[in-house]
């Protein structure tokens, strides 16, 4: 959905939502100073087995080894940081890391990432019920070498079913395989999705599922948020699915990205595309565009930071640029001189589908007609500039052409029928908007 402010209203929430531990705030968060944590006498070294098998006590200064297992996660606000690490594969060997924006940024810079072995010291607590070793200084993490990533541990979606898994494999790395997804990851939960009553968090990587469909492996890392156990995938290998429909949708070359077929952030290069759009509200030279050669999955959104305004509507163009996916909307980011513009006056016919709830992944980017909808209008529609249809429960009619809600609101009908509606799907949070182009895009608004 195209609710540009409440996504911004709501990150707070969701940033807050993630339980870190003890706390930044006013902690001494200097990347290279010492600190009474970490200093004053001689660490203890253990394993992180030991750590979680309750063998050394709370307060204990302690060193271990391990392979950082996860991205950095990071809380400007609160002044916060973590990622994780294991010394093996399986129950009781991951550990959380608490640590500082500026301790993780310098070891960012340092090149020590997912994957590589480090030794750690710091002091070992249990400050929300969950073990973890608080870090203050880049001087007591230390890359020992390029470690081999632990296999994750398999569990069934019974074993960690609403929120609830052994302590053993909190901060471990686990995999489910062939379940069903129950809920998508919106607005409404947080990000977080669901497959066959187990918790999926969308701390690192938000995967774009969707309800009925089966994912055929989910690796993530098992951790506590607010006291439920919940998955983490890391990226989108961790996420191994693809959507109904792609089997027999016409083969081309955006089929192939909106099918998860090419890896994300790999380089692409797609000639002959139809621009659909005008530029959407947050850039004056992006735009979507489909293949002609495709029917189904065929559209996307070309993001790009060009000072040429955007090609004009019926513009053929050729891209090279990265494929990304942005809170589920599929888009190839492409610098200015990476779009060739060829000829104009391109026709694109859209896509009639009768039944606007049935809009959906297979529509996305693309250019589709609706012979009538039914419309309503709540405060938040109002404020942010879409309208709800009748009947559906993640369809909606947006203004991502216009750049002004009041000007979106005042140059369409408000509640009633629109008939022939005409408009580019874009794909935000599991919620798929309409988006008419212009007020030409329907025959009436009543």
């Amino acid at each position: 959905m195209n609710l540009r402010l409440l996504m911004l209203l709501l990150l707070a929430t969701l940033v807050a939502g993630c339980n870190f531990g003890p706390g930044g705030g006013g902690d001494d968060d200097d990347a290279t100073g010492d600190d009474d944590d970490t200093t004053g006498g001689e660490p203890v070294e253990t394993t992180i087995a030991e750590l979680n098998a309750g063998d050394v006590a709370n307060g204990t200064l302690v060193t271990v080894s391990g392979v950082i297992t996860t991205p950095y996660d990071e809380d400007e606000d609160d002044n916060e940081a973590r990622f994780w690490i294991q010394d093996g594969s399986g129950p009781g060997t991951g550990m959380q890391i608490f640590t500082f924006p500026d301790v993780v940024a310098e070891l960012d810079d340092s090149n020590i990432a997912e994957g590589d072995e480090v030794e750690v010291t710091g002091l070992f607590d249990a400050p929300f019920d969950f073990n973890e070793i608080r870090v203050t200084s880049t001087l007591n993490v230390t890359k020992t070498g390029t470690g081999t990533m632990p296999a994750p541990h398999p569990v069934s979606a019974e074993d960690i079913e609403g929120g609830f898994a052994p302590n053993d494999l909190v901060g471990v790395l686990v995999e489910l395989t062939d379940v069903t997804v129950d809920v998508a990851g919106g607005w409404d939960n947080y990000w977080e999705w669901e497959a066959e009553g187990a918790i999926v968090d969308s701390l690192f990587y938000y995967a774009d599922v969707v309800p009925g469909g089966t994912v055929d492996s989910l690796v993530g890392l098992l951790f506590l948020d607010f006291g439920n156990a919940v998955v983490a995938p890391r990226w989108s290998g961790d996420v191994d699915f693809t959507y109904a429909g792609c089997d027999t949708a016409a083969d081309s070359d955006v089929r192939d990205i909106n099918c998860r077929e090419v890896e994300e952030e790999d380089g692409v290069t797609l000639e002959g595309l139809i621009v659909i759009s005008p530029a959407p509200w947050f850039s004056d030279s992006s735009f979507y565009a489909v293949d002609p050669a495709g029917d189904f999955f065929a559209g996307l959104l070309v993001n790009t930071n060009s000072e040429d305004p955007a090609p004009a509507i019926g513009t053929e163009v050729d891209v090279e640029g990265d494929y990304e996916e942005y809170r589920g909307q599929t888009q190839v980011f492409a610098f200015g001189d990476d779009i060739s513009v060829g000829d104009d006056g391109n026709d694109v016919t859209p896509m009639e589908v009768t039944d606007a709830c049935a809009v959906g992944e297979a529509h996305e980017g693309m250019l589709v007609t609706i012979p009538s909808v039914a419309v309503t209008q709540d405060s938040d529609g109002a404020d942010f500039g879409y309208y709800t249809i009748t009947g559906c429960d993640n369809v909606v009619v947006g203004g991502e052409f216009w750049g002004d809600f009041d000007e979106f609101n005042s140059d369409t009908g408000g509640e009633g029928t629109i008939t022939d509606l005409v408009g580019v799907v874009n794909d935000e949070l599991d919620t798929y908007a309409i988006n008419p182009r212009t007020d030409s895009d329907w025959a009436s608004w009543e």
